[in-house]
């Protein structure tokens, strides 16, 4: 669980900012994915995504199935891609 895709940016702030900004916009939501990448990955599910974009698009798609495609998009690549610096394309298609 690796994140190859990060560069010169702070891995633990950028999980913190990523888990308050879902923490906002789908409280509810953040404490299914927490839980259930606690569960399976052993890390919050911020941290998760921060490492491991396509490790946390599997666990979202487990969990949700074909509903998984809009939450990533509209909850994950597009706030992740802001404070990355990089594309929500490139997010998704590493998925």
């Amino acid at each position: 669980m690796e994140g190859t895709w990060l560069h010169g940016v702070d891995e633990n702030e950028l999980a913190a900012s990523i888990s308050g900004y879902l923490g906002r916009r789908a409280p509810g939501f953040l404490v299914v994915l927490n839980a259930a990448s606690q569960r399976v990955y052993g890390v919050p599910y911020s941290v998760l995504l921060v490492r491991s974009p396509s490790a946390a698009h599997k666990l979202l798609r487990e969990l949700y199935g074909s509903r998984a495609s809009i939450a990533a998009k509209l909850l994950i690549a597009v706030p992740l891609s802001r404070l990355g610096g990089v594309s929500a394309g490139q997010i998704l298609e590493d998925s």
